[in-house]
């Protein structure tokens, strides 16, 4: 005896099941893919603040300089008198101070310094100024010339001794109360030679009588010339 075997048909319900399945899992699954996308994306709300500036207050505007007064101009045609500052001139003669009042029939100048030859005019005694004397006199305003106590030799400059040059050197300086030398001035000397500097190197370190006027110590310009010569 034979048997066939054959596999029952499956009722077309379960097709329609399964299809129906398939469509709903891709709705679900488009729907999910939507919903991710739009999850990811972020939104930014930026606020900007704007604050508000105001403008410092302007400065008044500062007073104008008022111009400087014009100087006071002399009238025209009037003479201006400009101050003189000469100094008092010596006069030979005892001060104001000194002339005794009275009758003693004895004529006395009036003047502000007896260190000097008297004039030959006599001078009014209301023009006469107070006098000092001036801190340095001339060598002829000396009782007599200063004695040199210390003289030192100059040397002969190498350059003007080998060309046979000789030549005089007139120099000018102060002799202090203490017969000092100071402030030597060269009035005359042969140029190119040194003889000059030479002359004034010595000067420097002589040693003075000290100069008198009237018995007293002063200090007096000296006019000096030294001479080189070849021996």
């Amino acid at each position: 005896m034979q048997i066939d075997v054959t596999q029952p048909r499956k009722p077309w319900i379960f097709r329609a099941a399964f299809i129906g399945s398939l469509g709903v899992h891709f709705v679900v699954l488009i729907i999910f893919l939507s919903w991710s996308a739009s999850s990811t994306a972020q939104s930014y709300t930026v606020n900007m603040i704007i604050h508000e500036v105001k403008p410092e207050p302007t400065p008044p505007p500062a007073e104008p300089t008022p111009p400087p007064k014009p100087k006071q101009l002399p009238p025209p045609n009037q003479k201006v008198t400009q101050p003189t500052n000469e100094p008092p001139k010596p006069v030979f003669g005892v001060t104001k101070d000194s002339v005794v009042d009275g009758d003693s029939g004895t004529a006395v100048r009036v003047g502000n310094t007896l260190m000097k030859e008297p004039e030959k005019n006599f001078t009014d005694p209301a023009n006469v100024k107070p006098y000092s004397a001036p801190e340095t006199y001339q060598q002829s305003e000396l009782d007599h010339p200063p004695k040199i106590l210390k003289m030192i030799k100059p040397e002969y400059p190498l350059l003007a001794k080998r060309a046979n040059r000789e030549g005089v050197v007139k120099v000018r300086f102060l002799v202090t109360k203490n017969g000092q030398v100071k402030n030597i001035k060269v009035l005359s000397a042969p140029e190119g030679t040194g003889f000059a500097e030479a002359a004034v190197a010595a000067v420097e370190l002589w040693q003075f009588e000290t100069p008198t006027v009237k018995g007293q110590p002063v200090s007096a310009w000296i006019v000096q010339s030294i001479r080189f010569k070849l021996e």
